[in-house]
């Protein structure tokens, strides 16, 4: 054959002993000995769960530092007692409640409110005196 045709070759005397070989090959897997090839390493099979682990310390570092960034200092200048006064959540519906009405909190509720928020309700006249009476 032409040399610029053949472009592969087998080595010689490779099918000569080929079934010689792959006769030995069962055979040393039973006795326990390796057969050369790859093998797969034992990271390998530990890459998954590598990966996975990782992602999670990722997750977690990126998380705490937006949570450090975005978290307000607290008041230092409150007492634990007034901390708590305005954390609890009586104080904080109080506080949006009044928000909602239109008044602050620092302001009384004068005789005049209540009546005119009575009048604006449609409360009967009894109602009206009655609550007039109470309060003088």
């Amino acid at each position: 054959m032409d040399k610029k045709k053949q472009m592969y070759s087998v080595p010689e005397g490779y099918f000569g002993n080929l079934q010689e070989r792959l006769m030995r090959i069962p055979s040393q897997q039973l006795a326990g000995e390796t057969v050369s090839g790859p093998q797969p390493a034992k990271r390998l099979r530990l890459r998954p769960y590598l990966a996975l682990a990782a992602s999670f310390v990722a997750a977690f570092i990126i998380g705490n530092a937006i949570l450090k960034s975005t978290a307000g200092k607290p008041a230092e200048d409150y007492t634990y007692e007034q901390y708590v006064a305005l954390t609890s959540p009586a104080s904080i519906y109080n506080m949006a409640y009044e928000n909602s009405l239109g008044y602050d909190s620092q302001e009384s509720i004068t005789d005049e409110d209540i009546v005119n928020y009575l009048i604006a309700s449609d409360c009967s006249s009894e109602g009206l005196s009655w609550v007039l009476a109470q309060n003088q």
